[in-house]
């Protein structure tokens, strides 16, 4: 494994320091909309905001440094720790569907349904 070069090292602090500022203005946010008082027509924007913060700000942060993008360098391939599932056969599976349905409509026939 190689040491990081100093861009990498900037670019992941950048990336740190930007979430740490985003998540105090939300919650700084979520406080103030919480405890300091307001007219009312201020309350439905923030009725509005505060689902729209947690829901893109909170999440979109909390998706991209502990979701998917922590996965690409995983293997796609399965691996001895992560076998396969074994192959069923469908083939025989579907063709007895098959005979079963074809008898019954048969069946339904010869008693004399339209």
């Amino acid at each position: 494994m190689s040491t990081p070069t100093q861009t990498e090292t900037f670019d992941r602090r950048f990336l740190a320091g930007l979430a740490v500022l985003l998540i105090v203005l939300v919650m700084g946010y979520l406080f103030c909309v919480t405890f300091v008082p307001m007219a009312q027509a201020g309350g439905k924007y923030a009725d509005i905001a505060v689902p729209l913060l947690l829901g893109t700000v909170i999440g979109g942060l909390v998706g991209y440094f502990y979701g998917a993008s922590k996965n690409q360098n995983a293997p796609t391939t399965p691996t001895a720790a992560t076998p396969m599932l074994p192959q069923v056969a469908t083939t025989a599976l579907v063709d007895s569907n098959v005979v079963a349905a074809t008898a019954a409509a048969e069946e339904v026939k010869a008693q004399g349904a339209p």
